[in-house]
């Protein structure tokens, strides 16, 4: 029996809302100069680099040749890739620049994060405008906004936007649906292969919460269930995380990070600083915007008044419990936690659990719409007014005109050893080998007219030597050797395991040379034919075959129908309309339409620039000292013993 057409479900209509909702939240990447992010840049010119292996044919990289001016970089061995693979994909479908590319994911990102929560929420909770108030909070929460537009963390907002849709799954999974065990190995397996710290991270409130709120179908097959999705996942991306995790000790690291103090130990917040907002007007000028990272105040609030009127109910909870572990292990008190756990520790930004927080405080405060203890209708339409317009302060990011790369000059010349090496800024994937950088100029030169240039060290080559490039492959190469005594041949290539010589179809020994952790070989005397190769350890190569066989498995899975299911009998009362949804539609309409007006004048919001005469908010003393034409420091502001400086750049920001 079907319900009267008034009571049908309208999620449409809620999912519709969200749309318009979302516009805000993804305008800096819809229109103008992208955000000056920490990372935009380097992750473009790293898709660029991922792109010139596909077209070699290298379709799952490990070796980047061409970065670290073409002595090559191991960066896609350790750092997840699918950001780069969806970037170049997009870029090869739609023929448009990798920063076109890049505004398109990260929306989708966003998009895709909150359309979860969505999902999640309003089946947790039984209404839709449950779910889109749980979107609005999750969306616009600071954390994931702060990672979108300062940061420029595409790979992380990736894997917080498989978050609800791996829990929902993980939920689901517990019912013995096999399509939602299916589809919650392959969302696990997509966090990983975003962003491995962040999915890390994620992993115990994931799990944990997957089993609370999936407990109703019992708590053993709860577990059980759970524990095959992680493991199917964790099969899925072995091919990734797991030679990345055993082969550490080839790259450096731990010596990386420590010299730029990138530590656990140093990235704990305070307990303030989860409720320190930007100061208003925000400048969207300023070069060093202040890092806050604080919870979404009105969600938070709307959380506690939920745990608050649902204090009988296991499920409001079980997310706060959850949610404060996150917020706990951000802070400095749980040092004693991490530093028991050295695996967490690779994870290095304990301010991460932020993420996962968000999505658990947005899902307790989406349960105060339908809570049964006589909340108004005008309620939904409030909070998600409420939740949005106090994420004003985070959605008028400092901008910054960028190039696509387009050819490998340019990914050369966006390299400035030591500061930026391999699309990195702290050097942390060289191989151990390399205890001081060579000279690359030449390598460089090269690079500008060969994608793939030649490394042979030809000047070391003695008199009565000859060596022919016979075949130039992108990570094989082959010589016809001629020499009377025997001598050595030094190449412009670091060494990581992986990389192999033959002499005339025999294995050939590598030696490494010192500083620079170059491939050398000693080669007879007489003709020879010498082949210098990249290919796999045996700890790739058993990775790779796990990974293989849980892809063919999971396939055969989805051809035979299992992906499917049984057929379901539709529930039309299962999620119910709420009577507030058209009001939150329409409170959604308003709040994009009072953001566009915010877009074009001066507001208690939003300060564009600096008029003549005017001066930087904040700021207690003057000193208007201009840098050459550059850079002006316009003062200075002292509280107590922090130094506040006010820069504005004098012409567009740049490497010239």
């Amino acid at each position: 029996m079907t319900a009267p057409p008034a009571m049908r479900p309208r999620p449409w209509l809620a999912l519709g809302g969200l749309l318009v909702l979302l516009l805000p939240a993804c305008w800096p990447y819809l229109a103008g100069d992208l955000p000056r992010t920490n990372d935009t840049e380097a992750l473009v010119f790293r898709a660029y680099a991922l792109l010139q292996s596909l077209r070699a044919g290298d379709w799952l990289p490990r070796w980047a040749p061409q970065l670290v001016h073409g002595y090559g970089y191991p960066v896609f061995h350790y750092f997840p890739n699918l950001t780069f693979y969806l970037l170049a994909g997009v870029h090869l479908i739609s023929g448009s620049s990798l920063l076109a590319a890049y505004r398109v994911v990260m929306c989708a990102a966003l998009v895709a994060a909150a359309v979860g929560a969505w999902q999640l929420g309003r089946k947790l909770w039984g209404r839709d405008s449950a779910g889109l108030l749980a979107a609005a909070a999750y969306s616009y929460s600071p954390y994931i906004l702060y990672t979108a537009h300062v940061r420029g963390g595409l790979p992380e907002v990736l894997a917080l936007a498989a978050l609800p849709w791996t829990l929902e799954r993980w939920i689901a999974a517990a019912s013995g649906s096999r399509r939602a065990l299916l589809g919650g190995g392959a969302l696990y397996a997509a966090m990983i292969l975003s962003h491995g710290g962040a999915a890390l991270q994620a992993s115990v409130p994931l799990a944990l919460g997957a089993v609370w709120l999936g407990r109703s179908a019992g708590l053993w097959r709860t577990l059980r269930s759970v524990a095959q999705c992680a493991l199917l996942g964790l099969a899925l991306a072995a091919f990734q995380w797991l030679p990345a995790l055993l082969e550490i000790g080839y790259a450096q690291v731990q010596q990386g990070y420590g010299a730029s103090n990138i530590r656990y130990d140093l990235n704990f917040i305070g307990f303030a600083d989860l409720f320190t907002y930007p100061r208003l007007p925000l400048n969207s000028d300023l070069l060093n915007p202040p890092v806050l990272r604080p919870l979404g105040v009105v969600a938070l609030a709307a959380a506690l008044a939920a745990l608050l009127v649902r204090r009988r109910e296991t499920v409001a909870w079980g997310l706060a419990a959850l949610a404060g572990l996150c917020v706990y292990l951000a802070l400095a008190q749980s040092r004693w936690v991490w530093d028991a756990l050295p695996l967490l520790q690779r994870t290095l930004w304990p301010w991460r659990l932020l993420g996962p927080a968000a999505l658990l405080l947005a899902l307790l405060a989406a349960g105060l719409d339908s809570s049964s203890v006589g909340i108004r209708r005008w309620l939904a339409p409030v909070l998600l007014l409420a939740i949005t317009v106090s994420a004003l302060p985070f959605l008028f990011p400092p901008r910054a005109s960028l190039t696509a790369p387009g050819s490998s000059a340019q990914l050369a010349n966006s390299e400035l050893p030591p500061l930026l090496i391999g699309t990195t800024t702290t050097a942390e994937y060289l191989p151990r080998w390399v205890t001081a950088l060579p000279d690359g100029s030449a390598q460089r030169l090269a690079l500008q007219t060969s994608a793939d240039p030649d490394r042979l060290e030809r000047a070391a080559l003695p008199p009565d030597a000859s060596a022919v490039h016979a075949s130039n492959g992108w990570l094989r190469d082959e010589y016809e050797l001629q020499a009377a005594a025997p001598f050595e041949l030094r190449f412009r290539q670091f060494y990581f395991p992986g990389w192999r010589a033959a002499l005339d179809g025999q294995p050939l020994q590598v030696r490494v040379t010192a500083p620079h952790g170059l491939i050398a070989v000693t080669v007879p005397a007489g003709n020879h034919r010498l082949v210098l190769q990249f290919g796999a350890t045996p700890v790739r190569a058993a990775a790779d075959a796990l990974s293989a066989a849980a892809w063919l498995w999971w396939l055969f899975q989805v051809s035979a129908g299992l992906l499917v299911g049984a057929a379901r009998t539709h529930n039309p009362d299962a999620v119910r309309p709420a009577g507030g949804l058209r009001r939150s539609a329409a409170a959604a309409g308003l709040f994009a339409v009072c953001f566009g007006v915010l877009l074009n004048v001066d507001s208690p919001v939003r300060r564009p620039g600096l008029a003549a005469g005017s001066q930087p908010a904040g700021m207690q003393h003057a000193l208007q000292a201009d840098l050459s034409g550059e850079l002006l420091l316009h003062g200075y502001a002292l509280r107590g013993l922090q130094l506040d400086l006010y820069w504005q750049a004098q012409r567009r920001l740049g490497v010239h």
